[in-house]
Protein backbone atom coordinates (compact mmCIF):
# COMPACT_ATOMS: atom_id res chain seq x y z
CA UNK A 1 0.00 0.00 0.00
CA UNK A 2 1.37 3.68 -1.33
CA UNK A 3 0.70 6.59 1.23
CA UNK A 4 0.38 9.83 -0.87
CA UNK A 5 2.59 12.80 0.68
CA UNK A 6 -0.76 15.67 0.56
CA UNK A 7 1.65 18.49 0.49
CA UNK A 8 3.88 17.03 -2.54
CA UNK A 9 0.55 17.83 -4.25
CA UNK A 10 0.10 21.03 -3.32
CA UNK A 11 3.52 22.16 -4.07
CA UNK A 12 2.82 20.67 -7.57
CA UNK A 13 -0.01 22.69 -7.95
CA UNK A 14 1.77 26.10 -6.70
CA UNK A 15 4.53 25.49 -8.92
CA UNK A 16 1.83 24.19 -11.93
CA UNK A 17 -0.14 28.06 -11.30
CA UNK A 18 3.15 29.88 -11.10
CA UNK A 19 4.67 28.82 -14.21
CA UNK A 20 1.10 29.56 -15.88
CA UNK A 21 1.46 32.97 -14.57
CA UNK A 22 5.09 33.72 -15.45
CA UNK A 23 3.73 31.93 -18.86
CA UNK A 24 0.86 33.93 -19.59
CA UNK A 25 3.51 37.44 -18.92
CA UNK A 26 5.82 36.29 -21.18
CA UNK A 27 3.42 36.02 -24.16
CA UNK A 28 1.33 39.46 -22.99
CA UNK A 29 4.75 41.13 -23.22
CA UNK A 30 5.33 39.66 -26.92
CA UNK A 31 1.68 40.54 -28.84
CA UNK A 32 1.89 43.71 -30.21
CA UNK A 33 -0.28 46.51 -28.91
CA UNK A 34 -0.03 44.98 -24.94
CA UNK A 35 2.36 46.17 -22.43
CA UNK A 36 2.73 44.94 -18.90
CA UNK A 37 5.28 47.96 -18.51
CA UNK A 38 4.84 51.55 -17.92
CA UNK A 39 6.74 54.52 -16.76
CA UNK A 40 6.88 58.12 -15.31
CA UNK A 41 7.94 60.78 -17.65
CA UNK A 42 8.98 64.79 -16.68
CA UNK A 43 8.47 66.88 -19.77
CA UNK A 44 9.95 70.04 -19.51
CA UNK A 45 9.11 72.58 -22.02
CA UNK A 46 10.80 76.18 -22.02
CA UNK A 47 9.46 79.05 -23.48
CA UNK A 48 12.25 81.48 -24.64
CA UNK A 49 9.66 83.54 -26.81
CA UNK A 50 10.43 86.89 -24.41
CA UNK A 51 7.83 89.28 -21.84
CA UNK A 52 4.16 88.22 -21.91
CA UNK A 53 2.70 91.39 -20.84
CA UNK A 54 -0.81 91.48 -19.66
CA UNK A 55 -2.99 94.90 -19.17
CA UNK A 56 -6.40 95.56 -18.91
CA UNK A 57 -6.67 96.34 -21.99
CA UNK A 58 -4.46 93.67 -23.67
CA UNK A 59 -3.69 90.24 -22.66
CA UNK A 60 -0.86 88.60 -24.21
CA UNK A 61 -1.65 85.00 -25.14
CA UNK A 62 0.92 81.95 -25.40
CA UNK A 63 0.65 78.70 -27.54
CA UNK A 64 2.00 75.63 -26.19
CA UNK A 65 2.65 72.96 -28.19
CA UNK A 66 4.57 70.09 -26.44
CA UNK A 67 4.84 68.36 -29.24
CA UNK A 68 8.56 70.49 -29.72
CA UNK A 69 9.80 68.09 -27.00
CA UNK A 70 10.73 64.79 -28.38
CA UNK A 71 10.49 63.19 -25.25
CA UNK A 72 6.50 63.90 -25.19
CA UNK A 73 6.64 63.68 -29.02
CA UNK A 74 8.26 60.40 -28.97
CA UNK A 75 5.87 59.00 -25.98
CA UNK A 76 2.53 60.79 -27.32
CA UNK A 77 0.59 57.77 -28.52
CA UNK A 78 2.00 55.35 -25.39
CA UNK A 79 0.46 58.17 -22.71
CA UNK A 80 -2.55 56.70 -20.15
CA UNK A 81 -2.61 59.54 -17.77
CA UNK A 82 -1.56 63.14 -17.62
CA UNK A 83 -0.71 62.81 -13.66
CA UNK A 84 0.71 66.54 -12.87
CA UNK A 85 1.09 69.99 -15.14
CA UNK A 86 2.59 72.33 -13.30
CA UNK A 87 4.26 75.77 -14.40
CA UNK A 88 7.96 77.36 -13.00
CA UNK A 89 7.95 81.56 -13.52
CA UNK A 90 8.92 84.78 -13.04
CA UNK A 91 5.99 87.50 -12.93
CA UNK A 92 6.02 91.21 -12.45
CA UNK A 93 3.07 93.54 -11.23
CA UNK A 94 4.13 96.94 -12.88
CA UNK A 95 1.84 98.95 -10.70
CA UNK A 96 4.61 99.97 -8.64
CA UNK A 97 3.71 103.42 -8.11
CA UNK A 98 0.43 102.87 -6.92
CA UNK A 99 -0.91 102.37 -3.92
CA UNK A 100 -1.80 98.60 -2.41
CA UNK A 101 -1.36 97.78 -5.95
CA UNK A 102 -1.33 93.87 -5.20
CA UNK A 103 -2.57 91.97 -8.35
CA UNK A 104 -4.32 88.56 -7.52
CA UNK A 105 -3.64 86.55 -10.92
CA UNK A 106 -4.92 83.36 -12.75
CA UNK A 107 -4.04 81.53 -15.60
CA UNK A 108 -6.29 80.67 -18.25
CA UNK A 109 -6.55 77.27 -20.72
CA UNK A 110 -8.32 76.91 -23.69
CA UNK A 111 -7.63 74.23 -26.63
CA UNK A 112 -8.29 77.36 -29.48
CA UNK A 113 -7.40 80.72 -29.48
CA UNK A 114 -9.94 83.57 -28.06
CA UNK A 115 -10.62 86.81 -29.35
CA UNK A 116 -10.52 89.69 -28.96
CA UNK A 117 -7.32 89.64 -26.18
CA UNK A 118 -9.28 91.11 -22.96
CA UNK A 119 -9.68 90.01 -19.44
CA UNK A 120 -13.49 90.21 -19.82
CA UNK A 121 -13.52 88.17 -22.99
CA UNK A 122 -11.21 85.66 -21.92
CA UNK A 123 -13.07 85.14 -18.50
CA UNK A 124 -16.73 84.65 -20.46
CA UNK A 125 -15.40 82.73 -23.39
CA UNK A 126 -16.75 78.87 -22.73
CA UNK A 127 -13.64 77.50 -24.51
CA UNK A 128 -11.47 78.64 -21.21
CA UNK A 129 -10.76 77.51 -18.17
CA UNK A 130 -9.54 78.75 -14.89
CA UNK A 131 -6.62 76.25 -14.24
CA UNK A 132 -4.59 78.67 -11.49
CA UNK A 133 -6.17 81.20 -9.02
CA UNK A 134 -4.98 82.81 -5.96
CA UNK A 135 -1.42 84.11 -7.06
CA UNK A 136 -0.62 86.84 -4.99
CA UNK A 137 1.43 89.49 -7.13
CA UNK A 138 2.71 92.04 -4.72
CA UNK A 139 4.57 94.70 -6.51
CA UNK A 140 8.12 94.23 -8.11
CA UNK A 141 8.91 90.05 -9.32
CA UNK A 142 7.56 86.89 -7.74
CA UNK A 143 9.07 83.43 -8.40
CA UNK A 144 6.83 80.74 -8.56
CA UNK A 145 8.18 77.44 -8.61
CA UNK A 146 6.96 74.09 -9.52
CA UNK A 147 5.21 73.01 -5.76
CA UNK A 148 3.49 76.48 -5.12
CA UNK A 149 2.00 76.34 -8.98
CA UNK A 150 0.52 72.55 -8.04
CA UNK A 151 -0.80 74.45 -5.03
CA UNK A 152 -2.80 76.96 -6.68
CA UNK A 153 -4.46 74.94 -9.36
CA UNK A 154 -8.24 74.27 -10.06
CA UNK A 155 -10.32 72.28 -12.74
CA UNK A 156 -7.47 69.68 -12.82
CA UNK A 157 -9.36 67.14 -15.03
CA UNK A 158 -9.43 69.93 -17.33
CA UNK A 159 -5.80 70.89 -17.56
CA UNK A 160 -4.82 67.49 -17.85
CA UNK A 161 -7.60 66.51 -20.89
CA UNK A 162 -5.96 69.85 -22.35
CA UNK A 163 -1.97 69.00 -22.29
CA UNK A 164 -2.84 65.43 -23.32
CA UNK A 165 -3.59 66.29 -27.01
CA UNK A 166 -0.02 68.77 -26.80
CA UNK A 167 -1.48 71.83 -27.71
CA UNK A 168 -2.85 74.47 -25.77
CA UNK A 169 -2.95 78.24 -25.38
CA UNK A 170 -2.54 80.27 -22.11
CA UNK A 171 -3.59 83.50 -20.88
CA UNK A 172 -3.08 85.16 -17.68
CA UNK A 173 -4.86 88.06 -16.05
CA UNK A 174 -5.75 89.20 -12.66
CA UNK A 175 -8.99 90.12 -10.64
CA UNK A 176 -8.57 93.60 -10.72
CA UNK A 177 -9.80 95.18 -13.40
CA UNK A 178 -6.58 97.68 -13.95
CA UNK A 179 -3.66 95.36 -13.88
CA UNK A 180 -0.48 95.23 -15.50
CA UNK A 181 1.69 91.68 -15.75
CA UNK A 182 4.61 90.77 -17.14
CA UNK A 183 5.62 86.91 -17.21
CA UNK A 184 9.47 87.06 -18.28
CA UNK A 185 10.53 83.12 -17.64
CA UNK A 186 8.04 80.48 -17.91
CA UNK A 187 8.60 76.74 -18.21
CA UNK A 188 5.44 74.20 -18.09
CA UNK A 189 6.41 70.74 -16.02
CA UNK A 190 4.13 68.16 -17.48
CA UNK A 191 4.40 64.65 -15.69
CA UNK A 192 2.81 61.45 -17.57
CA UNK A 193 2.22 57.70 -17.23
CA UNK A 194 3.27 56.65 -19.95
CA UNK A 195 3.74 52.41 -21.63
CA UNK A 196 7.13 51.65 -22.19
Amino acid sequence: MRVHNSSSGIKAGILIWAFGFFAVAAIALCLPGCSLVSGTLRIERDFPEGLQQSQDEFVAELFVDLNKNSDFKDNKDKIKSVDEVGFVFRAQNNRDTVPDSTAHGMIYISKTPIRPLTAEAIQASPSATRVLEGLVLQSGYTNIDYDASLALEVNQSVLHDAVKDGTFYLYGIADESDFNITIDKLTAVVVVTAEL
